[in-house]
């Protein structure tokens, strides 16, 4: 199963909830105020110690595109 950035920050959202907080969230977990803010803003990408914490593994992707063959 894979979740997009939209699906994780709602799962940072409910974590958040639970803790009461964005600071008490942040202080549980040893991270910045400022970094979870902005992750759940969508302004940083959820990774790292966030990702772990969430019980996330970030992933990067890539889609094949179709490409103009040149006759030369």
């Amino acid at each position: 199963m894979l979740f997009d950035p939209l699906r994780a920050r709602q799962i940072l959202e409910k974590e958040i909830k639970l803790a009461g907080t964005q600071k008490a969230f942040a202080v549980k977990h040893g991270l910045s105020c400022a970094y979870v803010n902005d992750a759940l803003h969508g302004n940083r990408d959820i990774g790292g110690k966030l990702a772990e914490v969430l019980g996330l593994e970030p992933l990067r992707m890539y889609r094949p595109i179709k490409r103009k063959h040149s006759n030369k």
